[in-house]
């Protein structure tokens, strides 16, 4: 009866020590250093010689006192990642870099204190005849409590401006491209396939084209409809969307098709592509049949020339 009592005891206190532990885990992650920005895009119309401007605000959070210092660029979209490539000079012809104004380049913040700058932008009268002109502002943030150690907790975030030039847009763009990522045969019914949707911008401002993927079974007539979010297309420019399916499709025939405004006047544009998966196995098992029933018929024609 004692051990019993005394593995009980072990029992109980190894619990609570693997609970302890969890908690501290969990503690440790939910206050893991970073800085947050926000909004993390602006998007504003100003005519040819006016001035707007937006706040945006930095909370401290990386663990302690931090120096943050703000500067601006020009940027321009990846076409192979979705993402956004950081110019070291100017973009040219969109450039939004020389317009910028902020209120405050350079700041400390404690931790958990917040600071709103304001950032204006002001065109010229004469401005380009580009319909969008596009920049970024880049926050860095540096601890300053812990020596050479700081330099691992320094990061960067960054807010990307879209300015429409009032009266110089001219929108035009259209959905280029839908295919299914590896071709249309699939032989891993377990992979979530990844459905790619081009669009390509001819016009002189950015757009965001956004629509509405549906995937069909062809034998079930099941469907699957999946949100295609709005994403930034630079004028004169490609780029592609990457959507992955939220769930495993299995072995079938399947229409994939996506409709997608082109972010202007309503639009639509409508493409279809097909998707064929197939289980390994039954791959393998229907070739067995074609063998089986090819041997079958050569000794069926083999005995009537007996």
């Amino acid at each position: 009866m004692l051990q019993v009592t005394r593995f009980k005891s072990l029992l109980v206190l190894t619990l609570v020590a693997a609970f302890l532990m969890a908690a501290e885990s969990l503690q440790a992650e939910s206050v893991a250093p970073f800085f947050g920005v926000s909004p993390t895009k602006v998007e504003m119309m100003i005519k040819p010689g006016a001035r707007a401007a937006r706040e945006i605000h930095i909370l401290n959070q990386l663990g302690g006192p931090a120096r943050f210092t703000l500067s601006t660029a020009d940027y321009t979209a990846d076409a192979d990642t979705g993402g956004v490539d950081i110019l070291d000079g100017e973009a040219g012809f969109y450039s939004l870099r020389r317009y910028f104004n902020l209120s405050d380049y350079e700041f400390t913040l404690d931790q958990g204190e917040t600071k709103t700058v304001s950032v204006a932008v002001s065109l010229p009268t004469a401005a380009s005849v580009a319909g969008s002109l596009h920049g970024v502002v880049l926050v860095s943030g540096e601890r300053l409590d812990r020596g050479q150690a700081a330099a691992k907790l320094a990061s960067q975030a960054g807010i990307l401006f879209f300015i429409q030039v009032e009266g110089r847009a001219q929108v035009e763009g259209r959905l280029t491209n839908l295919a299914v990522a590896g071709g249309r045969w699939h032989l891993n019914p377990d992979r979530r396939p990844t459905v790619n949707i081009s669009y390509h911008n001819t016009g002189n401002t950015y757009l965001n084209p956004y629509g509405l993927l549906t995937v069909k079974n062809m034998i079930s007539q099941k469907k699957m409809f999946l949100s295609v979010e709005p994403w930034f297309v630079l004028p004169h420019s490609e780029r592609t969307k990457s959507i992955e399916l939220t769930r495993q499709l299995g072995s079938g025939l399947y229409q994939v098709q996506v409709e997608q405004n082109r972010g202007y006047d309503d639009i639509i544009d409508t493409d279809t592509t097909w998707l064929v998966i197939i289980s390994p196995w039954l791959l393998v098992l229907g070739l067995l049949l074609g063998l089986l029933l090819t041997v079958y018929l050569l000794k069926k024609h083999m005995l009537k020339l007996i």
